[in-house]
């Protein structure tokens, strides 16, 4: 098949996954969602000990909390469709503070690991240098600084606020992502943590950044495991039953991690060794899907989850249905 190529439909909704809803049949009636952006709601809550407790947010989808190091502020990215920024939310004020402007995605805020008043994100910036992890004040007040230009697309960080570490995740296109270390002390500087022919994804750094946990489907289902920065290529399997997208607590002495609709803890003693106990169950019910990021945080004295769910209320998406539409199809390419 050989031409130029000519729109034939526009209007049709597109998720944040990049999927688009349509079906034509093999007698030429289509059917498709009509909209630009058609993604589910989400919702932000607190859950500690079964009780949960609802943070209000306009509603949206939302995706990647990040607690602020002393709990006061979230920093979270709502997904419009067109474009996706930064927000910080001030809890004692109860206040939503949009901190990234341009156009693009910008997703996956981490707080700077260096000063607890910055934000670091993974973006493509327009007219920038292409993709790349950059910073920016919390609170907006000033432009995004180049932290690392990456030749591939970037995502999914992690911070080791005593080491001055972060931890990134680099992808070119029609491969598997990769786990690679950046130091942001002087010159950030990257290198590579686990280069494999797996799905190796959602690092986790411990906080003394001595340590890394990482998701991998190296056994045919996805896991997590634990290895060492430096030293000997060792490894330990965290999750026995399956499980993705951990998180490190801010003490150090907990792995928490997803399976499905539960959340488990794996208490653990990482120091000059390591050591883990068998997985707990932390809670179990509605989680939203957040694809590369585990939609999901601790609290810093790990008492309390922030968990994104399903909204009980969704937008409606009219559905569209266009008969004999190969005929439409036909006249707009001129035949």
């Amino acid at each position: 098949m050989r031409g130029n190529a000519v729109p034939v439909l526009d209007g049709v909704g597109v998720g944040a996954d990049a999927r688009t809803f349509y079906a034509v049949s093999a007698t030429g009636t289509l059917v498709y969602h009509a909209g630009s952006f058609i993604q589910e709601w989400t919702e932000m809550f607190w859950v500690s000990g079964g009780a949960e407790q609802p943070i209000a947010a306009p509603p949206g989808y939302y995706s990647d909390p990040k607690l602020s190091p002393d709990d006061r502020r979230l920093a979270v990215a709502p997904n419009y469709g067109s474009h996706q920024d930064i927000w910080v939310h001030d809890f004692a004020r109860g206040t939503w503070a949009r901190v990234t402007t341009h156009p693009g995605f910008s997703v996956g805020a981490l707080w700077h690991p260096l000063d607890p008043d910055r934000i670091v994100f993974p973006s493509l910036l327009p007219d920038g240098p292409g993709p790349g992890l950059f910073s920016i004040p919390a609170d907006g007040s000033g432009p995004p600084e180049l932290l690392y230009a990456s030749p591939h697309g970037i995502s999914a960080p992690s911070a080791a606020p005593a080491a001055g570490l972060v931890a990134i995740l680099e992808r070119q296109i029609d491969a598997r992502p990769d786990v690679w270390l950046l130091d942001l002390r002087g010159k950030p500087a990257a290198r590579p943590l686990v280069q494999t022919p797996a799905w190796d994804g959602s690092p986790a750094l411990s906080p003394d950044g001595r340590w890394f946990a990482y998701e991998s489907d190296e056994s045919g289902r996805m896991e997590v495991y634990v290895r060492p920065i430096a030293g000997p290529p060792r490894k330990w399997l965290i999750s026995p039953d399956g499980g993705d997208k951990p998180r490190w607590s801010r003490d150090g002495r907990r792995i928490v991690y997803r399976s499905g609709r539960r959340i488990f803890a794996v208490n653990v003693v990482a120091g000059a060794s390591f050591t883990a106990d068998r997985p707990q169950l932390l809670y179990e019910g509605p989680l939203a899907w957040g694809g590369m990021v585990p939609n999901y945080d601790i609290s810093a004295d790990g008492r309390r989850l922030l968990l994104i769910k399903p909204a009980a209320e969704q937008p409606r998406f009219p559905l569209v249905v266009v008969e004999n539409w190969f005929s439409e199809v036909s006249q707009k390419i001129g035949r």
